[in-house]
């Protein structure tokens, strides 16, 4: 085997961690963008829950104290204020009181006790009270509008958008309906394609992932015969695109049809004419459609993906398989999740030369702990398992990440993060002299993002990366240190 073509077989492994890593941060971003669409932070307009007497003989309005009399007009107007103010204990109370009087709305009791149980997250039990005070009194407004605020919460957008229509319908203030409206163009954005755009230029110290490293091939007597002189590092302007979208269509209740698309790729000025691969940047596609289910707190999806890259102007391989991921909130500052993904890849036209088929299985687990509104913390592991045509290269991958991010309240964000991968292989090869082969690589990863200055929706992104692979292989040892600088925009 030649040395050209022994170490681009080297290469190629390494080149295939760096378009996971981007794919998996386009696709994290992608899933950011999307979430902010999903928060139903829009439909609170109340006020915070206060101290609250014990008595519920009276009620405190602007200050002043009021005696609420058994009857049902003075307490429906104190039951209301109740909500209003999110007293739930006072809103209880005066519901039982009001339920027994023998003219009473029963619809009445039935909303408090749904709003009540909304406001402790039982979102379950609170659709379902809801719904049953909307059957009791379906032309009430205010009914109306608090069970299409609750579908809203739990992702059943189908349901919100019909409760707000028909609560647009019912005899409510100017004011109200013009709310209704923005609440039901809410809705309608989480039906459109959302994710983001962006460009960026930037340099790269090594593009052909190599050291520039000697050795001696052939020692004689303490002496040595023959040198093995491994390629210098090739340094290089570089440009970076990447566009990444998602779209959720509902169907029914938490039931959706979701897509996602993700198109990047990296173009290097300068080539390798030494290689049998003289054009190290690639463009790579990806898209997925399936099904999610969402509610309040979780969501599940299950996707048949399809990817194709191109390498050197041509097409590099195709890969087909299945991805599912589920996420859970546990409370306002603790989300857990999980994927797992199944691919094959099939490479075509000249790669068959150079690059054998194999079959790829990831699974991965994370978590990530809010600081504050603003600030989190995040941590994660991921395994993989890669089996190639013949065996030859076979392998094991562990990877550990953890980061942080923070946006400040002039629009400026920071994000950092850091993995460390472990790879090995199942049987011994020529590229580690007859060993079994063992990589350590550490990717230090850091960017900033300067919102406040856009235009036309594009603000500046500063992005660094630094890459560092230990391995018992010569072929597989480098560092690398990429600076970009871009404009990015959402949509």
């Amino acid at each position: 085997m030649n040395k050209s073509c022994l170490l681009l077989l080297a290469l190629l492994p390494l080149s295939a961690h760096a378009d996971s890593d981007d794919l998996r941060r386009l696709s994290e971003e992608n899933g950011r963008v999307q979430q902010q669409y999903r928060e139903s932070g829009w439909l609170d307009g109340g006020t915070p829950a206060g101290d609250i007497e014990n008595d519920d003989a009276y009620i405190r309005i602007g200050g002043q104290i009021y005696t609420v009399g058994n009857n049902t007009e003075e307490l429906e107007s104190a039951i209301y204020h109740a909500i209003n103010e999110r007293q739930w204990k006072k809103a209880e109370r005066f519901a039982t009181r009001y339920a027994a009087l023998p003219d009473h709305n029963p619809a009445l009791p039935k909303l408090v006790l749904g709003l009540k149980q909304r406001a402790e997250g039982r979102l379950a039990e609170a659709l379902q009270n809801l719904q049953s005070a909307e059957a009791l009194d379906p032309a009430n407004p205010r009914i109306l509008l608090e069970t299409a605020r609750l579908y809203t919460e739990d992702n059943q957008n189908r349901e919100a958008r019909s409760a707000f229509a028909r609560a647009q319908d019912a005899d409510i203030p100017e004011e109200t309906r013009a709310l209704i409206g923005q609440y039901l163009g809410e809705i309608d954005k989480r039906s459109r394609w959302h994710g983001q755009i962006g460009i960026a230029y930037g340099y790269n110290s090594n593009i052909n992932q190599s050291d520039g490293s000697v050795r001696c091939i052939l020692p004689l007597d303490g002496q040595c015969l023959a040198y093995q002189n491994l390629p210098d590092p090739i340094r290089s302007p570089v440009w970076n695109y990447s566009l990444s979208a998602g779209k959720i269509t509902p169907i029914k209740g938490h039931h959706s049809l979701k897509t996602n698309l993700l198109v990047y790729g990296t173009h290097y000025r300068r080539k390798d004419t030494d290689a049998a691969l003289s054009d190290y940047g690639s463009q790579t596609g990806t898209l997925s459609a399936g099904y999610e289910y969402a509610d309040a707190q979780s969501r599940l999806s299950l996707m048949p993906v399809y990817e194709h890259e191109r390498r050197n102007r041509h097409t590099y391989y195709n890969a087909y398989g299945a991805e599912t991921s589920w996420t859970h909130t546990i409370n306002p500052k603790w989300q857990v999740n999980a994927d797992w993904s199944g691919k094959r890849y099939r490479h075509s036209g000249t790669a068959k030369t150079y690059a054998a088929d194999y079959t790829e299985y990831r699974t991965g687990l994370g978590a990530e702990y809010a600081l504050t509104p603003k600030t989190g913390v995040f941590a994660g592991s991921d395994y993989t398992r890669r089996t190639y045509n013949g065996g030859t290269s076979d392998h094991r991958e562990y990877t550990l990440r953890t980061g942080l991010y923070t946006l400040f309240d002039n629009g400026t964000y920071l994000n950092a993060l850091v993995m460390k991968r472990r790879n090995l292989y199942d049987r011994a090869g020529i590229a580690a002299d007859g060993q079994r082969r063992s990589d350590r690589q550490t990717v230090w990863l850091a960017a900033a993002g300067f919102r406040q200055w856009h235009i036309g929706g594009f603000y500046p992104e500063l992005r660094f990366k630094h890459t560092t692979v230990k391995s018992n292989s010569v072929f597989y040892r480098y560092r690398q240190n990429e600076i970009m600088l871009g404009v990015k925009k959402q949509f």
